[in-house]
């Protein structure tokens, strides 16, 4: 056959066509494939970019990269002297950058950013910045940058939040925008610390159903400054954040609230705070609560009489009617004061309480307490009231005149009813914060009567307490402690058990001669625990002796000439009672002046007694001014005495030195080895057995002490603390870590912090941690609000097994 028929039989068979043909879309990404023409064979093929081997690529498909952009891509088949070109790989617009970090500047943004993965098969040119509005994601404007992170564009309106993204720029245009960037508000840039010129406030004073926010304080510069708010309630936070808002229900009745205000730019911050306020009904409200009715029962039992506090409301012609509730079950009628529920099986107990006048009518039931079956009662005499209290102070009759004392000697019955009690006093008197020494002389109880109220109502008439077997009156020798009274028995004032939540009024009289240095309870000027007269016997007029029921349904009176009120100052008794279920929880307070005097000021009173819709709690106010930690002290004279009262408890709340770091190191050694000497003996005193609570030891914090004993700065600025509370002192360093290991080691059973609910700032690296809020002080020792420290003591008790 000749060339010619040769290459026309060729052609008749196609094979004058290149051998490979390659199908498939240009493009990184997409597939190519190679096959053969028909009559040609092959062994394999041999992808190319730009005319070489691309090497391991001798399959019949080809994935194209985004490198082979702008290369030309071909196949031949191995074994062949032909090849197939697919074309050039096209060059595209780059991928999208990974947005980093935006920061806001004076007008200002600042965008971080790492370059695309992918620049689309042409070098990168640069950058373009977009911005959008936070508020309706509108674009703003943009900006071709350099090329190189990061990105800014200035000329942006302080004040107003804005995002960013970033897109990469090559030869074929700009590519696709990244991911949004975090929001920044431009603001000018700081130039100085932020300081308050004057504190914050709330919008309006605490009202129930009157939402509260925070008024800001001023500053001496606000540029760049970043504020958030607390809202407090007993020194709790209850709201806050950037613009924090709380709306005060019934339940928020007699709590006080305040405010703090925390401002901060990149030079410093500050903090301020507002005056506590107490919260009311609402002002002008036509009828409102203003004192919620609660359960006077911590832990009722079935047979045990339940008693409940009335309600006090606002609004004229107010009519309030109450009534109990079993299980969910209103029981009987209503009736004009609340009634005594005696619940004779497990369940739950409760009181409705109705309000109305002309304006409407408001109802409130109390939250349900769980009834439970009664224990076996321990027979252990515990501590029965919660306004028992050591008298630890003296007072001198230096009239010159044999005068006498009475007194309405007032006791509330804490933590559960009671089948007996007696009374019992401790002679003992300290001459400053020397351990007990006294003048040598007895002290002459001459006579007492008992009178049992519930609800101010009498129940019985007054029963004479006797000693020693049936004697009236006693005569305490000097230093005299645990000298118990006969026992009484409930039955005798006609009851079969006397609730929790009544009052014992103890009428006594007392033999004051001249000269004589009498022991006494802290000066009080209110009489809620107790009303004190002296006179001289010889000249006074005495309307109502001990034992009358002629006035006020048998408190004593003292009427006529030559008499003085002293309001609770004089000596006073302690009740001691046996419980009708179980051993329930009975405190053993141990503390310095802030455990002192009733009221808002005194922790201790704050825990068993004052918390709103809190059932008293038993307990003993071991009190002294400067401290009581000397009485525990070995070899102090009484010391051994008087240590041993805490068997009438089964907790001890320590809060001794809270105001006063004792000794001359600047931190708390003194403390410690103080305490480390009494809390054994405190264990070791307290009762074990059948049936019995075991003692727990719990120790408060130290709380904020000014350098001045006037505290009368109001702003955060000028507040100073004294030099051992100040920021790397005493509490945060040494305090605070030592106690915790006490627990841990079992020394004491719990340590509960207590700086935070006066400070300027939970943040113990800044220096306002340690300084106080306006108005939390009497002066520079005295928190002026101990229900903080009441309040939540109160719950670490309550959380207690």
């Amino acid at each position: 056959m000749s060339i010619v028929d040769q290459i026309k039989s060729a052609a008749i068979l196609g094979l004058a066509k290149n051998p490979v043909v390659i199908t498939g879309t240009l493009g990184a990404g997409n597939v190519l494939t190679a096959s053969l023409n028909p009559g040609y064979s092959a062994t394999g093929f041999q992808w190319t970019r730009n005319g070489s081997d691309i090497s391991g690529q001798t399959a019949a498909t080809y994935t194209q990269l985004t490198t082979d952009r702008g290369s030309v891509i071909g196949c031949r088949a191995v074994g062949l002297a032909y090849s197939g070109t697919a074309g050039t790989i096209p060059i595209v617009a780059p991928s999208a950058p990974t947005v980093g970090a935006a920061t806001g500047g004076d007008s200002s943004i600042s965008v971080a950013f790492t370059a695309p993965a992918d620049n689309g098969g042409s070098a990168l040119t640069g950058y373009r910045l977009y911005i959008y509005l936070t508020a309706d994601n509108t674009l703003l404007t943009t900006k071709d940058g350099g090329t190189s992170s990061p990105i800014a564009y200035s000329g942006l309106t302080n004040g107003i939040a804005v995002y960013a993204k970033v897109a990469a720029i090559n030869a074929i245009g700009v590519g696709a925008q990244s991911a949004a960037s975090s929001t920044v508000t431009p603001n000018p840039v700081a130039t100085v610390a932020p300081v308050f010129t004057a504190g914050p406030s709330l919008s309006t004073t605490p009202q129930v159903g009157v939402a509260m926010s925070v008024v800001a304080g001023t500053v001496n510069d606000t540029t760049a400054t970043t504020s958030t708010f607390d809202i407090m309630r007993a020194g709790i936070i209850v709201a806050s954040g950037a613009s924090p808002s709380y709306t005060p229900t019934n339940a928020d009745l007699g709590y006080y609230f305040h405010c703090r205000h925390h401002i901060s730019n990149s030079l410093g911050s500050d903090d301020a705070g507002s005056t506590p306020a107490i919260c009311t009904a609402a002002t002008g409200a036509a009828l409102a609560f203003t004192k919620l009715p609660y359960c006077h029962a911590s832990n009722p039992v079935v047979g045990e009489p339940v008693m409940f506090a009335p309600a006090t409301t606002q609004g004229t012609g107010v009519t309030i009617t109450y009534q109990g509730i079993l299980n969910g079950v209103l029981q009987g009628s209503p009736q004009a004061t609340p009634p005594l529920v005696t619940p004779v099986a497990t369940g739950t107990v409760a009181m409705r309480t109705v309000i109305s006048n002309g304006s409407g009518t408001i109802t409130y039931d109390t939250p349900p307490v769980t009834v439970s079956a009664a224990q076996a009662a321990t027979g252990v005499w515990r501590f029965a009231s919660a306004f028992n209290r050591a008298s630890l102070f003296q007072w001198t009759n230096s009239s010159g005149i044999a005068n006498k004392l009475m007194a309405n000697d007032e006791h509330a019955v804490g933590s559960g009813g009671i089948t007996s009690y007696k009374l019992t006093f401790d002679n003992v008197i300290s001459g400053g914060v020397a351990p007990p020494t006294g003048p040598g002389s007895p002290t002459v109880l001459e006579d007492v009567y008992s009178v049992v109220f519930f609800n101010g109502v009498r129940q019985g008439n007054p029963v004479r307490v006797t000693w020693d077997g049936g004697g009236v009156g006693k005569t305490f020798a000097d230093g005299a402690v645990d000298t118990p009274s006969d026992e009484i028995s409930a039955s005798a004032h006609g009851l079969a058990v006397i609730p929790q939540g009544a009052i014992i009024n103890l009428q006594t009289r007392w033999d004051w001669p001249a000269g004589k240095i009498m022991p006494c309870q802290e000066i009080a000027t209110s009489a809620v625990r107790g009303g004190f007269f002296y006179y001289d016997p010889t000249t006074a007029t005495i309307g109502a002796p001990v034992g009358s029921t002629n006035y006020q349904g048998g408190y004593v009176l003292v009427a006529g000439t030559g008499m003085t009120y002293t309001g609770a100052r004089g000596p006073k008794l302690t009740v001691l009672g046996k419980f009708l279920s179980g051993d329930p929880k009975v405190v053993f307070g141990f503390g310095d002046s802030t455990f002192g005097s009733n009221g808002i000021a005194s922790i201790f009173h704050n825990v068993v007694a004052n918390e709103p819709g809190k059932p008293y709690l038993a307990s003993y106010d071991m009190q002294r001014s400067g401290g009581t930690s000397s009485y525990f002290a070995p070899g102090t004279g009484g010391a051994g005495d008087i240590t041993t009262l805490v068997k009438y408890a089964n907790i001890v709340l320590d809060g001794i030195h809270i105001n006063s770091i004792t000794g001359t190191a600047a931190n708390s050694t003194d403390i410690k080895n103080r305490s480390l000497v009494y809390w054994p003996i405190m264990r070791a005193a307290f009762q074990s057995g059948a049936g019995l609570r075991a003692g727990k030891i719990i120790r408060n914090g130290f709380s904020i002490r000014l350098a001045t004993f006037t505290a009368t700065n109001l702003l955060s600025s000028v507040q100073v603390p004294t030099s051992r509370m100040a920021l790397g002192g005493d509490i945060v360093t040494d305090w605070d870590v030592w106690c915790p290991t006490k627990v841990a080691d079992g020394t004491i059973d719990y340590y509960n912090p207590i700086r935070s609910l006066y400070g300027l700032s939970d943040d113990t690296s800044k220096v306002n941690a340690f300084k106080t809020s306006p108005g939390c002080f009497g002066d520079g020792l005295h928190m002026g609000f101990g229900e903080r420290i009441g309040f939540k003591s109160r719950a670490v008790i309550e959380a207690l097994a």
